[in-house]
């Protein structure tokens, strides 16, 4: 299970406020309205069944389901619209009873992700569950 975090800068430096309009979950088309979300999807053509990705609007969960290999796409959204949009990300998941056990226990740092496209800078950062 991870939990990443997304800061989203307009090319004027002004951060892109998330879940900070009003808003209103329309559970008939799954989406959040009228802000801005950072929001996850499977990349077009990638395999289904190893992750499950929830969105909450500011940060997403990325929680393995089975062993195997899968790319993310990660998005800047507003209502239906797609404002911005990554490049495939791959992602690995395995199962820790069958990986080697580390000679030492390790901390897993976080890790970042820094993306320009467009006039938008992007950070996604990460915390490992």
């Amino acid at each position: 299970h991870i939990s990443l975090g997304a800061e989203f800068t307009a090319a004027d430096g002004e951060t892109v406020p998330l879940m900070e309009e009003d808003i209103f979950y329309d559970p008939d088309r799954g989406v959040f309205t009228g802000a801005y979300i950072f929001n996850v999807r499977l990349a077009d053509g990638a395999p289904t069944g190893i992750v499950e990705l929830l969105s909450h609007g500011d940060h997403v969960h990325v929680r393995g389901q089975q062993d195997g290999r899968t790319a993310l796409v990660f998005m800047l959204q507003r209502d239906d619209d797609v404002v911005w949009e990554s490049a495939e990300i791959n992602v690995m998941v395995e199962d820790p009873d069958m990986a080697a056990a580390p000679a030492a226990p390790a901390e897993s740092p976080g890790f970042g992700v820094l993306a320009a496209l467009g006039g938008l800078m992007v950070v996604i950062y990460a915390a490992r569950r």
